[in-house]
């Protein structure tokens, strides 16, 4: 048994996430992943753990707590059960809401009786974690965290987002062909995981993608949190609280696998076990995990490895001058690896001032007042919880700096403030190359890394609140919880796109009827090379039935040949462009065949589905200019068809 328990333990499964990771995507860039490449990564993989076990021996920490044994009373046996009905009715509206339909939200087909058992859940594991050990109860905090992750991987049937489809599409072919190309430095780290995944356990790929992130986020997050709370909050009962009220931020990164996601996992997971590393097998571990998170997404990466090595820096035992030199040196890369990165990438010819970048980064406070009680109280949570948010890491501050004076906690501020001023100095370069509304997307996602870096203060002031809560007396300690459980339910609501009087998520789900205008198209082209004018749900719907294929040459004469798909892909270029064009300006006849200057195809098609804004409008005009047009789904998606006739000339659109 003592086998089992090692190969299942914390620190080992981190090790084995992590080797399979780094392995796999190194593997990947260096040559390719047919079955020669997968055994070769397993290989490399069982070789990392086995140099780990051998030359780092682990070494047992006197000092961490030993967590009580379990005591199981008829009250908390009786909450246990409660919470895991609560949970199972919880699952019961989710599975019962799965659609296939074009969704804004998923909350739109989800009984509103979900979020009372979900609060329910809440407040019976409240009551829990004061009375049973952080070891007992990790598997329901587990299950809570799942609960609170999976909502769109059960409800949305054919997907929800854009770019798991286009992973989805690049992991078939890589599948298939054992690569794809071009290479790429970042997204390794997921792709070689799903991959070796998907050929040990011959699960469909799109099941392991689907559930990669939200899986991983449940198991590893309160296991993290709960098996032995950060080094300053060093008791059982620290862990419990820190479990259960860490759902209180919001949590969209864990909802939807992407590598970007995958990565800011990976990088909590070091935050949290940097606070209370104790040998060097859990330094290398997470070395690994920062390495793994590189190769998935550099933007977390980058600030996982300035950490894990001013992590090194800070338990090693060199002079305090070393120490400082060395600090130095990674506070430069820190603060200038992402930047000069995109810079070398962009090569910008102009910068521009960052002021709108802070805007957005530090929105005003607001106060909702337009509405009922309910919705105003709920975005007063939602639309100040980064005030809130930051009032937890100050008061976390004035624990650690004046009461506690722990000075781990000076390198994760050093780390926040050199994070965000990568942010900054990202945001002054020209992301021209990207559609208007993503230009402040990489800078929005450096800033996110600074703002994760500051978990360790909200999670002291967390704490110190749960430890005050457990205390109180019953009638107060129920009221709180109460409280709390709400405000768990909010934050789940918040964490998900939505509509209501406040908050328009704009984004539609991919749908059946997508897929059926995709099938319309492709048969009544009869094998004729087209282009499609459509929006991103459509294209991903064209994704998910045919991957990444057909790709048409470009027209253009002079230079290297590049390469149209056939679907506009929503991060720019110019078939997306004169998509726009015809929705935002015109469905005129030449803004469709302008099309056709851009690759060798013969037909193009526009599809209109009927949640677009101005659809009549659009609608009417488009049929007085298309040769054809085709409805689909009892009219909720128009299909346009436009060919040049002989002698029509073909032009861009201006």
């Amino acid at each position: 048994m003592d086998w089992f328990k090692k190969i299942f333990s914390y620190y080992y499964l981190l090790a084995l996430l992590s080797a399979l990771s780094l392995a796999s995507g190194l593997v990947y860039f260096f040559y390719r992943l047919n079955p020669a490449g997968i055994v070769l990564a397993l290989i490399l993989a069982l070789g990392l753990l086995a140099a780990l076990n051998h030359f780092l021996p682990e070494t047992k920490n006197t000092n961490a707590p030993t967590p009580p044994a379990p005591i199981l009373t008829k009250w908390t046996i009786w909450l246990g059960a409660a919470f895991l009905f609560c949970a199972a009715v919880s699952f019961f509206w989710l599975v019962r809401a799965r659609t296939d339909a074009s969704l804004l939200t998923p909350w739109s087909a989800v009984s509103p009786l979900f979020f009372l058992f979900y609060g329910a859940a809440a407040l019976f594991l409240g009551f829990l974690s004061a009375k049973i050990s952080s070891r007992a109860g990790w598997p329901l905090f587990s299950l809570f965290y799942f609960l609170a992750f999976s909502a769109a991987a059960i409800v949305y049937k054919i997907g929800y987002g854009f770019d798991p489809f286009i992973h989805q599409a690049a992991l078939d072919v890589i599948d298939t062909d054992g690569l794809i190309e071009p290479k790429t430095f970042y997204y390794l780290g997921q792709y070689g995981l799903e991959i070796i995944i998907h050929k040990i356990t011959f699960l469909p790929l799109p099941i392991i993608d689907r559930w990669l992130v939200p899986a991983l986020a449940a198991i590893f997050l309160p296991w993290s949190l709960g098996r032995r709370a950060p080094g300053p909050l060093s008791s059982d009962l620290s862990g419990r609280w820190l479990s259960l009220l860490g759902l209180l931020l919001p949590f969209g990164i864990f909802i939807v696998t992407t590598p970007q996601n995958l990565a800011f996992l990976f990088l909590i997971i070091i935050i949290i076990n940097g606070l209370s590393l104790t040998d060097t097998r859990q330094l290398a571990t997470n070395y690994g995990l920062a390495l793994a998170a590189l190769i998935t997404q550099p933007i977390a990466g980058l600030p996982a490895l300035s950490l894990i090595i001013f992590l090194h820096i800070y338990h090693s035992d060199q002079t305090k001058k070393a120490k400082l030199f060395l600090s130095g040196l990674v506070s430069a890369g820190a603060a200038l690896a992402l930047p000069a990165a995109f810079f070398l990438f962009q090569r910008p010819e102009k910068f521009s001032w960052p002021g709108n970048f802070w805007k957005s980064i530090f929105p005003a406070p607001v106060w909702p007042d337009k509405e009922n009680v309910f919705l105003n109280s709920l975005y007063f949570f939602g639309g100040n919880r980064l005030w809130i948010y930051l009032a937890l890491v100050a008061a976390g501050a004035a624990l650690a700096f004046f009461a506690r004076k722990e000075k781990i906690f000076r390198l994760y501020a050093l780390l926040a403030g050199l994070t965000l001023a990568a942010a900054g100095l990202t945001a002054t370069l020209n992301f021209s190359f990207l559609i208007a509304y993503e230009q402040g997307d990489y800078p929005a996602r450096i800033a996110q890394a600074a703002g994760l870096f500051c978990l360790p203060f909200a999670w002291l002031a967390f704490t110190w609140f749960g430890k005050k809560i457990a205390r109180a007396e019953n009638p107060a300690q129920c009221i709180w919880l109460a409280g709390l459980s709400a405000l768990l339910a909010a934050s789940a609501y918040l964490s998900y796109p939505r509509l209501d009087r406040y908050h328009n998520a704009r984004g539609w789900s991919t749908g059946a009827d997508d897929l059926r205008a995709v099938q319309f198209i492709r048969e009544n082209a009869g094998g004729r090379k087209y282009l499609v004018l459509a929006n991103q749900q459509v294209s991903a719907a064209a994704l998910h039935l045919s991957g990444f294929a057909p790709y048409y040459e470009a027209r253009n004469a002079s230079g290297p040949k590049e390469k149209i798909f056939y679907y506009p892909i929503p991060t720019g270029g110019p078939l997306y462009e004169i998509y726009l064009k015809m929705v935002y300006e015109r469905p005129s006849r030449k803004n469709a065949l302008s099309a056709l200057a851009l690759a060798d195809a013969d037909v193009v098609y526009f599809v209109l589905n009927d949640y677009w804004w101005a659809f009549p409008k659009i609608r009417d005009e488009a049929k007085l200019a298309a040769d054809e047009f085709q409805t689909i789904a009892d009219k909720k998606i128009y299909v346009f068809k436009y060919e040049a006739g002989a002698g029509e000339l073909i032009e861009r659109a201006d």
